[in-house]
């Protein structure tokens, strides 16, 4: 897997929004299209997203969701789209939620970023940017759209910028601090800063020593020694 692949692999992580219930319906007064999202959602949590998309189809075209359920329809719809790797549709659908004044900010700001997230797959560099940026100012301590714009900061020769959103990821708790950091490293690297990657590695690698890129890119800049050096030191048997 080439560095690039490395990293769009790495920034996937769409985020799943609420189920399609309707506070107060039981299932004997559930309107049809609302029993359609429902099982919808139920197929897109359950990884059957050709499934979901036709479910949610059927929802949306029958004009007849409530806008609040609606928006939650094109979301999830768009969801499963990435899932198969449909990136216009799905930016189509979170366009078209994102123009429902429906949600609320946190939960724009998941569209947002989600749909930063196809047109970073579709190297739309400066509208992948913008909408990590829109996601932001909505929740600024969005670890993983400080991650994901770094890393399209740092791919389009942004560097300084880059390397503030790595350390904003970081401060703000990524999921996975490992890729930051070695998004840290490879900035660093362009920068012709080898001991200051080399040391991002090394903190990459102590947080997770089986990420195998960051072993493999510290064994280049320093040789094994330099990741002997890196690697955690193992209880004597």
């Amino acid at each position: 897997m080439n560095l690039r692949s490395i990293l769009m692999a790495s920034v996937g992580a769409a985020l799943l929004v609420a189920g399609a219930a309707v506070a107060g319906t039981t299932g004997a007064d559930k309107t049809p299209e609302i029993v359609l999202a429902e099982a919808a959602y139920q197929a897109l949590t359950a990884g059957r997203s050709a499934e979901a998309i036709v479910g949610y189809t059927q929802a949306i075209e029958s004009r007849k969701l409530p806008v609040e359920l609606l928006a939650n329809a094109l979301l999830n719809r768009a969801l499963a789209h990435q899932n198969l790797g449909n990136h216009q549709q799905a930016i189509d659908d979170y366009a078209a939620a994102l123009r429902m004044d429906a949600m609320t900010p946190r939960l724009r700001a998941i569209a947002l970023y989600n749909r930063g997230l196809s047109n970073q797959k579709l190297d739309q560099a400066a509208q992948a940017i913008e909408d990590f940026t829109s996601a932001l100012f909505l929740e600024p301590e969005f670890a993983e759209a400080y991650y994901s714009r770094a890393n399209m900061l740092r791919h389009t020769g942004q560097f300084l910028f880059a390397l503030g959103d790595y350390e904003k990821a970081l401060r703000y708790s990524h999921p996975d601090p490992h890729l930051p950091l070695y998004g840290q490293a490879l900035t660093y690297e362009a920068l012709h800063k080898p001991v200051l990657a080399q040391k991002a590695l090394a903190r990459a690698i102590k947080v997770s020593p089986d990420f195998a890129p960051a072993r493999e890119k510290l064994v280049a800049l320093g040789g094994e020694t330099a990741l002997a050096g890196a690697l955690p030191e193992t209880e004597p048997a």
